[in-house]
């Protein structure tokens, strides 16, 4: 025979079940979702060729930064020599050759001077010495503490001529 207080107690803890139940509808409604960063969710669309008050000429196109890199696109109708788009020299803009695999050496168009060892120093500890360390041995501020290895450029297949992640196309591309 269930006493009283066991019968409230049953009741209370139905009660509270079908309200948990309730609350775990998920988060429909009619209202807007919550915006975070409402400036990003909303932030102006241009369509091309249109007008906008944004800009001080008044137009919505605008001509691509100074040293964009172009994206490539299959040769059509309009543009059937693929001007302004990446060009079909795989060797230059892959670190591939004409047969895939990956070149041992910089393409020799490729000026490599002091003011490009410079270049690639001052890009190397903004953008890689985080996680391979300034020293490249994969011991980065960020990079000791992941749960996988960072690549050490000191590894035996980074200097091994026979691996394909010696050679420069490879890197390059990996970049």
């Amino acid at each position: 025979m269930l006493t009283n207080t066991t019968t409230r107690l049953v009741l209370a803890a139905g009660v509270i079940a079908l309200t948990a139940a309730a609350g775990c509808r998920g988060d429909r409604s009619d209202s807007r979702p919550r915006q975070f960063f409402p400036d990003m969710d909303d932030s102006p669309k241009f369509k091309p060729q249109t007008k906008t008050p944004f800009f001080a000429d008044g137009r919505a196109m605008r001509r691509p930064v100074e040293h964009t890199v172009a994206f490539g696109a299959l040769a059509d109708a309009a543009d059937p020599s693929r001007e302004g788009y990446l060009k079909d020299d795989s060797a230059y803009y892959f670190g591939t050759g004409a047969d895939g695999k990956y070149l041992t050496t910089i393409p020799s168009r490729v000026t490599v001077d002091m003011k490009t060892l410079e270049r690639g120093r001052e890009r190397y500890n903004i953008y890689c010495s985080a996680c391979h360390g300034y020293d490249g041995y994969g011991k980065g501020t960020v990079g000791v503490q992941w749960q996988g290895v960072v690549a050490s450029f000191h590894d035996v297949k980074f200097t091994d001529p026979a691996q394909d992640q010696s050679k420069d196309g490879y890197i390059f591309h990996t970049i």
